[in-house]
C-alpha cells in the first residue's frame, strides 16, 4: 500500500492551526456501519462517519469536514454543504439533521484540535520547561459534567498514566482542555502538582441500535469510546512534519480493521486504500533550528517585579513612568546618561509629536513614554528611535513596562519591516487557536502576541528586549 502524506492546502490561512489540520489530513477514510466499528485510538488514523460506507459518500463528507476546519467555516456553512452531499448521494442517515450535523462538525473539530494540542504539548522542547499539565473545564458548555468540574485545575506531570484515559475531550460535546505549566506559572496561580484521582471503571453496553451490542468498561465520567488521548498515536509525526504528516500508521490501522468488517465494507475499504496515489520522493533534508513554541494558554504576565534601575537614566525613567502610566494622553521624556530630563512632551491619546530639529539634538539619549491603549512598541516608535540614534526606547502601560536597546542594529528600514511582518504572521498562527476557542481574549491576544513578536525580532536582530510586570 502506498504511504503518501497529504500536504496542507497552498492557500491555507496563515493563522490556521497547522498541527490540527495535519492530524486531520493524515487520516484514512474507513467505511463503517455504526459508530462503534472504529474504537478509541483508532480514530487517530481513521476518518469515519457512522453509517457512511460508500467510498464516494465518505469522501465527500470528509471534504466538507476538512473545509469546515481549514477554512474556519461555521456550523451553518457545514450544514449547507452536508445537505448537498446527502441529496447527491441519497444517503439516509440516523438522527435528525440538526443533531447529526452538529455531532459530525463538533466531534471532528474538538478531537482534531486536541490532537494538535497533544502534539504541541509533548514537544520535548516545551516539556523541558513546562512538564506539568493542568486540566481545565470549559465554562462554555450548557450542561457541565460533575466529574469534569471536579477535575478542573487538577495538575499532574505530563507522563502520569491518568492522562492516557482522561486527556480531553472526554465525551460527546466535551470542551475541556489541558494547559502546559511550569512550577513558576503554577505558583503564580496558587496551584501545585496533585495526585491522580482513582479511576473507577463501570460496565456500559454500546452498539445496541446498530445491532452489534457489546459491553465495554470505561472510567466514570467519560463517555464510552472516549477514554483515550486523541493524537497520542501520531503526535511525533504530526509534530515532526506538520505540513505533510505521514499516513503510514493509518494504513496499518486500516489493515488491522479489515478482517473485522463485513464483506461489503471490506470491499469499500479496499477501494479507499487503492485510490491513494503513489508516494512522491522523500524531501531533501535540511538543517534548521526548531522555532520557539508558544503555549496556547491565556498569557501569564507573572507577578510584579522590581524595575531595572541599574543606571541613572533608567532610575529617572522609572520615576517618570510611575507618574505617567495611567495618564489618558501620551507623555514622553528624553534622559541623558546622568538621568537628567532633556526634553518633555505631551501628545494625544495615541501619539506624540517631536520636531525633527529637537530629535537631532537628542541623539544618544533614552526616550520613555506611556501608551494609554495598553500596548507595547509600535514599529514606527522603533524606526524613529533607530533613525535618531536613541540608546534606549521605553514604553510603560498600566501594568507592564518595556525596554528595547541595541537600536543601532537596525540599519535597513525595509528589512526591519519585513522581519516584523514575518514574525507577526508566525506568532498569529501560533496563537490563533487560543482566540478561536475563546481561551485568549482579543485584548490579551494583542498584548501577548506583541510580546512574542518582539522577543523573536530581538533574537533575530540582536536587540535587547525586556518586559517587566509592574
Amino acid at each position: 500500500m502506498p504511504d503518501t502524506p497529504r500536504p496542507l492546502p497552498a492557500n491555507l490561512n496563515p493563522n490556521a492551526f497547522r498541527e490540527q489540520i495535519s492530524f486531520l489530513l493524515a487520516k484514512e477514510n474507513i467505511p463503517t456501519a455504526g459508530w462503534t466499528d472504529v474504537w478509541k485510538g483508532a480514530h487517530d488514523t481513521g476518518f469515519v462517519v457512522a453509517g457512511a460506507y460508500q467510498a464516494e459518500l465518505l469522501s465527500d463528507l470528509r471534504g466538507a469536514v476538512e473545509r469546515a476546519i481549514t477554512e474556519s467555516r461555521s456550523l451553518a456553512q457545514f450544514r449547507a454543504e452536508f445537505d448537498q452531499i446527502v441529496q447527491r448521494h441519497g444517503w439516509s442517515y440516523n438522527g435528525g439533521r440538526g443533531w447529526r450535523t452538529r455531532l459530525i462538525y463538533e466531534t471532528n473539530l474538538q478531537t482534531s484540535y486536541q490532537a494538535g494540542r497533544y502534539a504541541q504539548l509533548t514537544d520535548p522542547a516545551l516539556l523541558r520547561t513546562r512538564p506539568f499539565w493542568r486540566y481545565s473545564h470549559s465554562d462554555f458548555v450548557q450542561h457541565p459534567r460533575v466529574q469534569h468540574l471536579a477535575w478542573d485545575n487538577l495538575v499532574l506531570r505530563y507522563d502520569d498514566p491518568w492522562w492516557q484515559t482522561h486527556y480531553p475531550p472526554n465525551g460527546w460535546g466535551c470542551r475541556c482542555t489541558v494547559y502546559a505549566e511550569s512550577r513558576r506559572t503554577l505558583e503564580a496561580q496558587g496551584l501545585s502538582v496533585g495526585t491522580a484521582p482513582p479511576i473507577v471503571l463501570e460496565d456500559v453496553t454500546v452498539g445496541v441500535r446498530s445491532g452489534n451490542p457489546r459491553t465495554v468498561r470505561v472510567p466514570q465520567g467519560i463517555d464510552p469510546g472516549w477514554d483515550y488521548a486523541p493524537g497520542a498515536r501520531v503526535a511525533e509525526s504530526v509534530r515532526g512534519n506538520p505540513v505533510t504528516a505521514p499516513q503510514t500508521p493509518a494504513r496499518a490501522a486500516a489493515a488491522d480493521l479489515r478482517p473485522k468488517l463485513p464483506e461489503p465494507l471490506r470491499d469499500a475499504l479496499d477501494r479507499q486504500i487503492a485510490s491513494v496515489p503513489a508516494a512522491p520522493p522523500a524531501p531533501r533534508p535540511d538543517f534548521r533550528q526548531p522555532p520557539p513554541r508558544v503555549d496556547d494558554v491565556v498569557p501569564d504576565f507573572g507577578s510584579p517585579v522590581q524595575p531595572d534601575v541599574s543606571t541613572p537614566a533608567r532610575r529617572a525613567a522609572v520615576e517618570f513612568e510611575n507618574r505617567i502610566r495611567n495618564e489618558l494622553r501620551e507623555h514622553g521624556a528624553f534622559f541623558d546618561a546622568e538621568g537628567r530630563a532633556l526634553h518633555e512632551v505631551i501628545g494625544e491619546f495615541d501619539r506624540i509629536g517631536v520636531e525633527e530639529r529637537i530629535l537631532e539634538s537628542l541623539r544618544g539619549s533614552a526616550f520613555s513614554h506611556n501608551h494609554p491603549g495598553g500596548l507595547s512598541f509600535s514599529v514606527e516608535d522603533v524606526i524613529l528611535a533607530a533613525t535618531y540614534g536613541l540608546v534606549e526606547l521605553r514604553v510603560v502601560t498600566d501594568r507592564l513596562r518595556y525596554s528595547l536597546t541595541g537600536l543601532d542594529q537596525i540599519t535597513d528600514r525595509a528589512a526591519f519591516a519585513a522581519v516584523i511582518q514575518e514574525e507577526r504572521l508566525r506568532t498569529n498562527a501560533d496563537l490563533a487557536a487560543a482566540v478561536r476557542f475563546e481561551r485568549l481574549n482579543l485584548y490579551d491576544f494583542d498584548l501577548y502576541s506583541a510580546h512574542v513578536v518582539w522577543q523573536r525580532v530581538a533574537r533575530r536582530l540582536r536587540l535587547n528586549y525586556r518586559r517587566e510586570v509592574s
